[in-house]
């Protein structure tokens, strides 16, 4: 029975409830058509046919003249009947790729199959159920065969060529009933992988597409079946090992690079194990459903790896990871042996879509060591078991389990790519550090080195001898030595007075009071005995007799060892006493101009500078003392400036209060 369609339109051809029978070499002939149901049907060849083939499919039409190579879609084979001949003899269904091209995909949305009356029943007898022909590339000229196969005379037409190549359509064959075995619902390994071996496929051959019998699922079982599945299968299937040790214990150097799922047939907790391993999967992603390792070197170039059981990598290998490219890691558990001195592997290892980086450094010891490394991007269970003196918080937002079974000893770097959101402004060592839980609270385990560059903060610890769960620390703010409660300075007649009071005062040698004329350089100008231990309020005063001109007044605090502490934000400025010059600055407090007049005898020229308490010109304007001189400080934020008023006779200085 021959169907044939149009090489221009879609065939809309439906063969249905047949009875074709006594056929020795073709059943059903189905010719480069698209839109094709064969449903209902029995096929029997006759009785000891042993090269037939109940139903074929070619990409070739069987007219004379060239034909180009083109794409056919939707073919359903769908609740037909395919009878043998003899004790396993003959081809169910056959896909041949003929008049084909290297370029062009033969057929897709092929369905053999299905759930319920769909499902074809496939007998025993079969040699093979399902067959994509692998017939290397190349032109078929002047072929007899050919020529009996498609109705047309090939002998003496040069240009009547059937161009062979290996069928690489897709074909979906789940679900269907091949023998007595029902594979929408068989879950026996042995009884799958038996039905595979009669289907002739890109498993035996990597030239041919492959045809599943249970969606997006690839069963293996010898070592040379991976290796053609590395190759044949696309992205998202998952390739299910046989219960063999002899096989997922010896998995080989691979390259991955395609969105695969691992698994073996019902072993839980058996290990699969490659030897060399790369990954280089552009935004794909691998996962595991058992543990896995590389026993020999591991690079991740591109992909991301899922290891809900955990993935394990050799110290004593090459280990690479693409620190530019996070997105690259491993999603899991990471399981490290043989670290020791001479031995410092970096990963990255993450939870869901967040990584981070760890990374050992400054290993000690030459006995090898087992890590288990593992990230979490929540908070601890504890958060608040610690010493206030040695740590001010605990990280809430992440936390990482390093354990180690052995000796060795090291530094650990962790390392966030979201570091604008971890909550800390710096990493420095006054500011932040790597904190380890020891069973019972958090100490500080150190901040030997730091660094934060754009979104990237990274702190190593100090060398840890015990390992655990560690996470991101703050410091503790700085306990002052003393309470100051406040600090003035006026001028006087006699001068300028400082004075200022404290409520509490621990191991407090002295103070210090410093003067400055521009806000800038400070200088001490006297020094008062502080009290070593008090907790009442204590009283304290210097009067300036050198007070002339504007200064500035600051207070510095002295402890017995020696620390230094500046209230530098405590500074006061005073108006010094001669003032040839009039000025008059208005409205103060201001919020968008500020008018100031300047009276003189004489016209003179005058600057005005707007600073703020250090000294810092933030305006600057030029002007004379005929008019009333404009200065724009809209822009200027909220608080308290100095307004300098500079001229050859005479400087004045104001305080300018900016709402």
């Amino acid at each position: 029975l021959e169907v044939k369609g149009n090489r221009t339109a879609s065939a809309n051809i439906e063969v249905a409830n047949n009875l074709v029978q006594n056929y020795g070499n073709i059943g059903i002939f189905i010719q480069r058509s698209d839109d094709v149901t064969i449903k209902g049907n029995t096929l029997t060849p006759f009785l000891g046919a042993s090269a037939f083939n109940s139903i074929v499919f070619s990409s070739k039409e069987g007219t004379s003249g060239v034909q180009a190579a083109v794409r056919l879609e939707n073919l359903s084979i769908t609740g037909n009947t395919f009878n043998g001949a003899g004790s396993n003899l003959g081809t169910g269904i056959a896909f041949w790729n003929h008049n084909g091209s290297a370029s062009v995909i033969p057929l897709i949305n092929a369905k053999i199959g299905g759930s319920d009356a769909d499902k074809n029943t496939f007998s025993s007898d079969l040699a093979s159920y399902i067959s994509l022909d692998a017939t290397p590339s190349g032109g078929n000229t002047e072929n007899a065969l050919m020529g009996t196969l498609y109705d047309i005379t090939q002998v003496g037409f040069p240009d009547r060529i059937t161009n062979i190549f290996p069928f690489n359509g897709e074909v979906d064959a789940s679900y269907n009933v091949f023998g007595a075995v029902n594979t929408g619902t068989e879950t026996d390994f042995a009884k799958l992988l038996a039905i595979k071996a009669k289907i002739a496929d890109g498993m035996d051959n990597t030239l041919t597409s492959y045809v599943d019998i249970q969606p997006k699922k690839a069963f293996i079982g010898l070592s040379t079946d991976f290796s053609n599945a590395l190759t044949v299968l696309k992205d998202g299937y998952t390739i299910i090992f046989d219960n063999d040790d002899a096989i997922y214990h010896n998995l080989g150097d691979r390259t991955i690079e395609k969105s695969f799922t691992f698994d073996i047939y019902n072993n839980a907790n058996a290990e699969i194990i490659f030897g060399n391993l790369t990954l280089n999967a552009l935004n794909k992603e691998v996962t595991f459903d058992q543990p896995a390792k590389a026993n020999g070197d591991f690079l991740l170039t591109e992909g991301k790896i899922n290891a809900s059981q955990g993935f394990g990598l050799d110290a004593d290998k090459v280990i690479t990871f693409n620190f530019a490219k996070p997105n690259n890691f491993i999603n899991g558990k990471v399981k490290l042996t043989n670290v020791k001195l001479g031995n410092e592997p970096k990963l990255l290892v993450g939870s869901g879509t967040i990584a981070t980086g760890v990374s050992f450094s400054g290993v000690t010891g030459n006995s090898n060591s087992s890590f288990e490394v593992e990230y979490f991007p929540t908070a601890y269970s504890n958060t608040t078991s610690f010493n206030a003196a040695e740590l001010g918080l605990i990280h809430t937002r992440e936390y990482w389990s390093v354990t180690r079974i052995g000796t060795t000893e090291g530094k650990l770097e962790f390392k966030t790519f979201d570091f604008a959101t971890s909550g800390f402004t710096s990493f420095d060592a006054a500011d932040a550090t790597i904190a380890r839980y020891n069973g019972t609270a958090w100490v500080n385990a150190g901040n030997s080195a730091n660094s934060v560059s754009s979104n990237v903060g990274a702190i190593t610890s100090n060398a840890n001898s015990d390992f655990g769960v560690f996470t991101y620390a703050k410091m503790p703010i700085p306990v002052l030595p003393i309470k100051l409660i406040a600090f003035t300075a006026q001028a006087t007649t006699g001068g300028a007075l400082v004075k200022w009071s404290t409520s509490e005062e621990k191991n407090n040698a002295k103070f210090e009071i410093e003067k400055s004329f521009d806000g800038k350089n400070f200088f001490v100008i006297d020094t008062k005995t502080g009290k070593p231990n008090s907790a009442t309020v204590a009283n304290y005063e210097f009067l300036d007799l050198s007070f002339k001109q504007s200064a500035y007044y600051r207070l510095v605090q002295v402890d017995a060892d020696g620390k230094k502490t500046t209230y530098a934000d405590l500074a006061k400025f005073v108006k010094g006493l001669d003032n040839s010059l009039s000025v008059i600055a208005y409205p103060n407090p201001v919020t968008t101009k500020l008018y100031v007049t300047v009276g003189a005898a004489n016209k003179e020229n005058v600057k005005l500078l707007l600073t703020d308490l250090t000294g810092k010109t933030l305006k600057l304007k030029l002007g004379d003392s005929v008019q009333p001189i404009e200065l724009d400080v809209a822009d200027v934020t909220r608080g308290t400036y100095i307004l300098q008023v500079i001229k050859d006779s005479g400087n004045v200085s104001k305080k300018i209060l900016k709402l």
